[in-house]
């Protein structure tokens, strides 16, 4: 189940301000009802618990469109399992609950037209997204018998497989009536491997953290033609994306970190399982209204 409300004030006829909060109950993943593989379920079992509060300006005029807002999103009460092993050697299976991620964040977006032909738009969004605290389990052998704990040391790792910087501005001109061209650039930083923090590196209290990947930014231009066709409205639209043939690691799957002996590429050990971006491509489209 989940709660969700919110308000919005005008502060005149072009400004105002507003706020969210919401809560959801979630139930928990099928393997925290039954832990050990055995038709016994856990008495102790929680609701995954989450938890938001947004809080917001608007401006609105003839010539500037502009959003702000900050946001807090708390994921709680999450539960993960994983094989490890205790210091005796002996493998085995543990269970971690109470695990919780925050994500803080503000995000800015507007566009403005000098005049009528021309319009900037942009957007930037700041994220600080990590997990709160190390999680501590108990691990059990094969037999279900207790062998110990383990623990995860994940304290302040950042949140992967989302950049939580992003940026993007973008021109869009009219050439001539029913012509237009665009440009747009878009940077992204703080982007991590989708790594799981139950792989062997968060075992240990002196771990890197999360993989880091390089930033990168990607130009992308546009023409869009209007026209009629057979009497009704039509439109051709081209894109072409990457225009600098830019060459980027978009995802990471591995979270190896690179050492004084490693080989890398942009800083990043070529050991690592990763997704490379496109390269330049383009596409067109006709649209036809009838």
């Amino acid at each position: 189940g989940y709660i969700k409300g919110g308000a919005n004030y005008n502060i005149d006829s072009r400004s105002n301000v507003f706020f969210n909060a919401g809560t959801i109950s979630r139930q928990p993943n099928f393997d925290a009802i039954f832990p050990n593989y055995a038709n016994i379920k856990n008495d102790d079992i929680q609701n995954e618990q989450i938890t938001s509060v947004e809080l917001g300006y608007g401006y609105l005029s003839p010539q500037v469109r502009l959003n702000v807002n900050a946001y807090s999103t708390v994921w709680g009460n999450r539960f993960v399992s994983r094989s490890l092993t205790n210091s005796q050697g002996v493998d085995g299976f543990a269970q971690f609950r109470d695990i919780d991620v925050r994500h803080n964040g503000i995000e800015v977006e507007g566009d403005y037209r000098p005049i009528n032909t021309l319009k900037v738009s942009g957007m930037l969004s700041v994220g600080d997204w990590r997990y709160t605290k190390d999680f501590e389990a108990e691990l059990f052998d094969e037999n279900q018998q207790s062998i110990g704990t383990g623990t995860l040391y994940t304290k302040d790792a950042k949140v992967g497989d989302a950049a939580q910087l992003t940026a993007y501005t973008a021109v869009d001109y009219q050439v001539v009536k029913g012509v237009n061209v665009d440009l747009g650039y878009r940077f992204v930083d703080g982007l991590y491997a989708d790594y799981s923090i139950t792989d062997s590196d968060f075992t240990r209290p002196d771990n890197d953290g999360a993989l880091q990947l390089p930033s990168y930014g990607l130009l992308d231009a546009g023409v869009t033609a209007r026209f009629d066709l057979f009497g009704q409205s039509a439109s051709l639209r081209v894109n072409v994306n990457n225009v600098l043939d830019n060459t980027y690691i978009a995802e990471s799957n591995s979270n190896i970190h690179a050492t004084d002996g490693s080989t890398t590429w942009n800083g990043v050990d070529v050991r690592n399982y990763v997704w490379f971006g496109f390269g330049r491509t383009w596409n067109a489209s006709l649209k036809y209204e009838f």
